[in-house]
């Protein structure tokens, strides 16, 4: 008499897996107590952080199971890549690397360094790592998931069941975008906790140790200058446009357009406002800082002060009034103090929030005049890059929601790039789906250099034409060159259409990368946030998955005969 057992339920099956994965951290935790016996504390903290790091990933994979149990057709196929993608060597490879790579990095760190430079490369590097490792992740789980089952002839089972090929695509998209959200989710943890730590160790200094909690592990908004009461820039501007209009061109060559000249007067102007003569001064205001005055935390003056001939002792001396008062004050002798700063180096200084007046203004006077000896200023004049040489942070967040925010953004980016591989794998087989998949991520990383440098591989003669006129301009002048003999110069004017039109076709990753303004202590706000969620979660990524629903329509994979 033979005896039919039923199946295991699945449930009793992820439970006995679960239970060996938890085996190895446990082992992995075992080893740590190891190191530690041995008077190797970063190496025990390290294995203790990948060990969790591990455990995390193990109990997020089986909620993600758990989550995907009912029997819909999208949800089916999303748990079915889960499982496929445990399963699969790259997978394992890189999440390895991705649980190595963070706990271990704060530890390989120069101890010597300043503290909030530690703290500031391990953010870097850790996030910059965590989306790289990520990305590539994605882009070759993508291609082999769809290209294995294409030519191995899975998909027919698949196909032939009561799911369209919308849904396969939207499930395979699901199912990866769900193991990104749980590895960032585990990087992400992994990261803000060995951030913590290595905050925590020896600083050089009290500036140093205030300078990680208010200058790295933070959310600062910054604001730009702009010109005082009294002074119109728009109407120096337009002063000095009649005057080379109706005499000479003085130091600026012939421009093609007014809007050109317009543009150089313009800077040259703004130029000009952010130069501090000898033993002179310049006024800039900051305004729209009631949040600032409102929120109990701190002002911040970050400036890079560029001598126009660099002094003896490689110092500059400055003078400084907030809202017409001399600042700093030394109170014992009520006489004001000297800003001695290093040239050409970024410094951030300190201000009082109460120094902002009841419109949320902040007027700051700047002078270029040692106040110890004005006799004795320096014969050189201080530049202050606009933008980046003189701004004004303010508190405007935490870290925590704030790194939150940014690992959203590169989750965003992800989604992207698990579309762009399905779709590349519903029409090519699997080797020029991940070369073409690769180059899209690596047009989308170096977007804005690719753009930049295009400008100056082929000059066009006007930024301002309209599409008519640039639509007739390149046949244009790729017959002219030909005419002349210029075979090269033709070619480059095909090159720049297609890299141009290629470039217009990926998203920007850079304008969406969160990894600068994390590690600066920058605001990564919901603006940015919701900019990206509509453009490259939204627009980008659906309009890549209709196209790989369309590929993979008409594809003569699996019909159910009748």
């Amino acid at each position: 008499m033979t005896v039919i057992q039923k199946d295991e339920p699945w449930l009793a099956r992820v439970g006995e897996r679960l239970l060996k994965r938890i085996i190895v951290a446990f082992i992995v935790i075992a080893a740590s107590g190891t190191a530690w016996l041995l008077d190797s504390p970063g190496v025990t903290m390290a294995l203790i952080g990948a060990a969790a790091m591990w455990l995390g990933f193990v109990l997020g994979v089986w909620c993600i199971r758990a989550l995907l149990s009912p029997g819909w057709p999208v949800l089916g196929v999303a748990r079915t890549l889960i499982d496929e993608a445990v399963r699969m060597k790259i997978v394992a490879v890189f999440g390895f690397g991705l649980l190595v790579f963070v706990p271990f990095l704060p530890f390989l760190l120069d101890p010597n360094e300043q503290l909030r430079y530690r703290v500031q490369f391990f953010l870097t590097w850790a996030l910059s790592g965590t989306s790289v490792l990520m990305s590539v992740m994605t882009l070759f789980l993508a291609c082999t998931t769809i290209c294995n089952e294409i030519e191995k002839k899975r998909i027919f089972l698949t196909l032939t069941k009561p799911i369209g090929r919308g849904q396969y695509l939207l499930g395979k998209w699901l199912g990866i975008a769900l193991l990104n959200l749980l590895l960032i989710s585990v990087a992400g943890v992994g990261i803000y906790v060995f951030a913590k730590v290595l905050a925590q160790q020896e600083a050089r200094d009290a500036y140093d140790r205030r300078a990680v909690g208010r200058q790295v592990l933070t959310a600062r908004r910054s604001v730009g200058a702009e010109p005082p009461a009294g002074m119109d820039l728009s109407a120096l501007v337009d002063e000095r446009y009649k005057q080379l209009r109706t005499r000479d061109t003085g130091p600026y060559p012939q421009q093609d357009t007014d809007t050109q000249l317009r543009r150089a007067i313009e800077q040259a102007v703004v130029a000009k406002w952010h130069t501090i003569p000898p033993r002179d001064t310049q006024r800039y205001l900051f305004t729209q800082l009631h949040d600032a005055k409102r929120v109990d935390g701190w002002l911040q003056l970050r400036i890079k002060p560029v001598s126009s001939v660099e002094p003896p002792d490689r110092l500059v001396r400055l003078a400084l009034w907030l809202n017409g008062r001399p600042y700093p004050v030394d109170p014992r002798i009520g006489r004001q103090l000297p800003l001695v700063v290093a040239d050409n180096h970024f410094h951030v200084i300190d201000l009082p929030v109460s120094a902002i007046d009841d419109e949320g203004r902040l007027e700051l006077r700047i002078g270029n005049v040692n106040l110890v000896n004005p006799h004795a200023t320096h014969a050189s004049s201080v530049n202050l890059a606009p933008g980046t040489g003189l701004e004004l942070l303010y508190q405007a967040g935490r870290f925590e929601p704030n790194l939150v925010r940014g690992l959203g953004l590169i989750w965003l980016r992800l989604g992207f790039l698990a579309m762009i591989g399905l779709a590349a794998g519903s029409l090519l087989d699997f080797h020029v789906a991940c070369l073409l998949s690769l180059l899209v991520y690596i047009t989308a990383t170096a977007n804005t250099f690719l753009a930049e440098s295009m400008q100056y591989y082929v000059t066009i003669p006007r930024t301002e034409m309209s599409l008519v006129e640039m639509a007739l301009w390149w046949p244009q002048v790729f017959i002219d060159r030909l005419i002349q003999g210029e075979v090269w110069g033709a070619a480059k004017v095909v090159i720049r259409l297609i890299g141009n039109t290629f470039v217009l076709l990926v998203p920007s990753f850079s304008k969406y990368n969160p990894v600068p303004l994390i590690a600066d202590g920058r605001l990564v706000g919901y603006g940015v946030l919701g900019e990206a969620t509509v453009w490259v979660g939204l627009i980008w990524t659906g309009s890549c998955g209709v196209i790989g629903w369309l590929m993979l329509r008409g594809r003569e994979l699996a019909r159910v005969t009748v």
